[in-house]
């Protein structure tokens, strides 16, 4: 199909052009000085085998990629106080909630407890009242054991709470005395994952080296502090995986930043994938690709970069549908992002949802 020349200048698709920037003879940014008539006559005829597309309103976002990893967060240690010799230690992998054993000592279970509040002190009858009490009484209605025995939970420990005491410790292979001495219970906040265990089996219990992480699996990233603004807490990012599948994620923690020996401070970010099925999948350590979308432009009129024509003796243009065929009409260029290009001028026909050609 027979193409005319805007102001004398050749017409030149962009084709691969990108925001980075691109070589066409003669390209300014500004606008085609003058609209010209490519086809008359009969406008079916002039149209066939053209492609179309519609002009948009939209906002014009990029991504910025950010490199992430999977895993479950930052791990941190779960310590055993009883003394003596260890008898049987968790697996890495392994998640420890209340009522779960954690490991043995001298063979006798330690028993894990929903609490923020370390165990300090020996737990029994005429003990003080305190947050600990509490925790303990907790755990006993969680496991069903203060109903049965009419505990009331609150700080303060009665003859109801060492009846109850007794009958867990009898079912969990502990010494069923009523008296829970420090480093039988250890207070775990919420279900935990087993991370890595240093210590070995025959090791005193101060060498068991267990490390806990969440079980929630996580994206992490360590954010450059140049880029500190760029996510908050509850943002909606992207994953990309490894077979380039993208799936949507939050952003669900940003710390507080840190300075590495070298110099280099970084923040970091926690990202949990939306889909539990999809990030359970995940190996731990998989390096993944996070995506975050930054708006260049909002509410402006945009086409797909292949649709932009470039003059040869400078200007921009674009191929648009009318009632006899196409015209060139010139126009400015603004933001380039994701594949599309801000596009501006002064004729009405730049318009919301008008057609304009895709070169083949």
């Amino acid at each position: 199909m027979k193409r005319a020349v805007i102001a004398g200048g050749a017409v030149v698709a962009l084709g691969a052009a990108t925001a980075a920037g691109f070589l066409i003879a003669g390209g300014t940014g500004e606008g085609a000085s003058a609209d010209t008539e490519v086809d008359g006559g009969d406008g079916g005829a002039a149209l066939a085998g053209l492609s179309f597309t519609p002009i948009t309103r939209q906002d014009l976002v990029r991504n910025e990629e950010l490199d992430g990893t999977t895993g479950y967060g930052d791990a941190s240690p779960l310590v055993l106080v009883l003394e003596g010799t260890l008898t049987k230690l968790p697996t890495a992998g392994d998640e420890i909630s209340a009522g779960d054993v954690i490991a043995e000592v001298n063979g006798q279970p330690v028993i894990a407890a929903d609490g923020a509040v370390p165990l300090w002190r020996e737990l029994s009858g005429g003990v003080e009242d305190g947050p600990d009490v509490l925790q303990v009484e907790q755990m006993l209605a969680t496991l069903g054991y203060a109903a049965e025995h009419d505990v009331t939970v609150d700080d303060d420990w009665t003859s109801a709470t060492t009846a109850a005491v007794k009958a867990f410790q009898e079912d969990h292979g502990q010494d069923d005395d009523g008296v829970i001495d420090l480093g039988e219970i250890v207070f775990i906040d919420g279900t935990v994952r087993v991370a890595d265990v240093g210590g070995v089996v025959g090791q005193a219990s101060s060498d068991a080296e267990i490390e806990v992480t969440s079980v929630t699996p996580i994206v992490s990233i360590d954010l450059d502090a140049d880029d500190a603004g760029l996510l908050e807490a509850g943002d909606a990012v992207t994953v990309e995986l490894s077979d380039g599948t993208e799936v949507p994620a939050t952003v669900t923690d940003v710390g507080e930043a840190t300075t590495d020996e070298q110099g280099t401070t970084t923040i970091p970010v926690e990202v949990s994938i939306d889909d539990p099925a999809v990030a359970e999948a995940l190996s731990t350590g998989t390096p993944v690709d996070v995506l975050v979308g930054v708006t260049e432009a909002e509410g402006v009129l945009t086409v797909p970069v292949e649709a932009l024509l470039a003059v040869a003796d400078g200007g921009y243009a674009l191929e648009l549908k009318d009632a006899t065929g196409t015209r060139l009409v010139g126009v400015d260029i603004g933001t380039f992002a994701d594949g599309r290009v801000e596009v501006s001028g002064t004729t009405e026909e730049l318009a919301e949802g008008a057609e304009v050609v895709i070169p083949s």
